[in-house]
């Protein structure tokens, strides 16, 4: 009897056995097992073309912006936020392991990099765009000679001009950190370059500005009189009334030494009117060397 009993339920079990099989058997086709696919450069390629594109737009506009017009409308900025959100969100998803995937990373973080430059770029173009006509009227009464004035326009953009300078040279800096060879394509390499060119040459010609007055505003009577007689005299006269005030008065030496420290060249669209400053400190300079006889125009640099 117990023998019978033992064997039914061996059979029972091997019955309940086979029946889980076959119902994992029938049911195995519904059955769907979700494996993450690690995240490869293809999958962000579209966003990277996205944010390569708004950096040769945005790096050309804001320097282009010294010059003339130029602004990045409320839609453009939209998609450029987007592009970087895009990015970042992909960043926070599985992108799996090994060097292959390490590879990756740092790619998307190159391009994560390049849409926040984006983003500021946008920004400072538009700012810049305000700037540009007030710097161009404070500079314009500057060489005038009318100093006073020319101050008093400086510093009612002078914390946004430096603000301004201070953003791009930083995302200058940032850019130039970035591995060229992360990059996906041989055309975003080039579009790094020159974009990094581009706000470079955008940060140095503010930066100009921004010396200039700040020597300006540390003497602004030596100013003053030296730029009202400018126009009036002579290259000769005017050597010799530098001397004069230079002869009498220490400080006027140490402006215009920081003066002849400027370049004119890296001014971009105001080269030339700082250019009309630092000639008073090139005077200056040859009174220094003694070459003040038989001196002709003193011409800008080169």
């Amino acid at each position: 009897m117990l023998i019978n009993m033992m064997n039914i339920s061996k059979l029972e079990l091997c019955l309940i056995f086979l029946l889980l099989v076959l119902i994992i058997f029938l049911i195995s086709p519904f059955i769907r097992i979700e494996i993450p696919t690690p995240i490869s450069e293809v999958d962000f390629l579209p966003l990277a073309e996205k944010s390569v594109f708004f950096l040769n737009l945005t790096s050309e506009r804001v320097y282009k912006a010294l010059y003339e017009e130029k602004t990045v409308d409320i839609d453009t900025i939209t998609s450029i936020i987007d592009v970087a959100a895009d990015l970042k969100r992909i960043r926070e998803e599985d992108i799996g392991f090994g060097p292959f995937s390490e590879r990756v990373n740092k790619t998307l973080n190159a391009y994560i990099t390049i849409s926040n430059v984006d983003v500021d770029t946008a920004g400072s173009t538009n700012t810049i765009n305000y700037l540009r006509p007030r710097i161009e009227e404070a500079l314009n009464l500057l060489i005038n000679g009318d100093v006073d004035e020319a101050l008093e326009k400086w510093r009612e953009i002078e914390l946004d001009v430096i603000d301004t300078r201070n953003t791009i040279m930083k995302n200058v800096e940032t850019l130039s950190y970035i591995d060229e060879e992360l990059l996906l394509i041989d055309s975003h390499k080039y579009a790094l370059t020159m974009g990094i060119d581009r706000l470079n040459k955008t940060g140095e010609a503010l930066t100009q500005i921004i010396m200039l007055f700040q020597i300006v505003d540390s003497n602004p009577q030596l100013f003053k009189y030296l730029l009202k007689a400018k126009n009036k005299l002579s290259d000769k006269e005017l050597m010799d009334l530098i001397r004069e005030l230079t002869m009498v008065n220490a400080n006027n030496c140490n402006c215009l030494d920081n003066l002849s420290k400027l370049n004119p060249s890296k001014a971009g669209p105001f080269s030339g009117e700082v250019n009309e400053v630092v000639r008073l400190a090139r005077l200056y300079m040859l009174n220094k060397q003694g070459q003040g006889a038989g001196l002709g125009p003193v011409g800008p640099d080169d």
